[in-house]
């Protein structure tokens, strides 16, 4: 399913490049993505952008209160820890697109 002209227009407006309206095209064409919208893509990058924020918020909380809780030397492994799963996240969640794509939906309504 390929977005027509007017929703383009209307991503445009709202900060997509056309670079990540191509790749919501080459999404929206994997066969996996049968039957799908433009409109549940981005919802589930969405999703992904939330989720992986408060994971890393509450790993990071976690990382404080062992550090501080500890009577080892281990505090710094823990933030090490952290800092891994945020790279992690960033390479698996586009987060531009994914930020993008979650004011779009909140101005959409």
């Amino acid at each position: 399913m390929m977005i027509d002209h007017q929703m383009a227009a209307k991503l445009r407006a709202n900060g997509f490049t056309d670079m990540e309206i191509d790749k919501l095209c080459r999404e929206l064409a994997n066969p996996n993505r049968k039957g799908q919208t433009l409109h549940i893509v981005l919802i589930e990058l969405r999703r992904r952008l939330y989720g992986a924020c408060l994971l890393s918020i509450a790993l990071l909380f976690f990382a404080g209160y062992a550090s501080a809780t500890s009577n080892d030397t281990n505090g710094p492994l823990y933030f090490l820890g952290v800092i891994i799963f945020c790279i992690f996240a960033l390479a698996i969640t586009p987060l531009p697109l994914a930020w993008k794509s979650a004011k779009f939906l909140r101005k959409q309504g």
